[in-house]
């Protein structure tokens, strides 16, 4: 890493967790995080948030990269925009 103002910008938590474990030289605990990420790099989540005014509305699609199962969640309102 160089040297100066290294700034991460949305660090994931394994990532910190490996960052953190590397920084201090624990081997050990390091195949630990990277058995975790290998378990969480089946499944790809993808998040659509649309902010209108103070409403949140969401379209959330999460794929079983193994399984290739699929699982979508569509707010009412984008449904509604596509049926008339």
């Amino acid at each position: 890493m160089p040297e100066g103002n290294d700034k991460r910008v949305n660090e994931g938590g394994l990532q910190k967790e490996l960052r953190e474990k590397v920084e201090a030289g624990e081997k050990e605990d390091i195949w630990g995080v990277i058995k975790k990420a290998i378990q969480e790099l089946t499944c790809l989540r993808i998040k659509t948030i649309v902010i209108d005014g103070a409403e949140k509305e969401v379209i959330s699609t999460e794929i079983d990269l193994l399984q290739a199962d699929r699982r979508n969640e569509i707010n009412r309102k984008f449904l509604a925009a596509y049926t008339n």
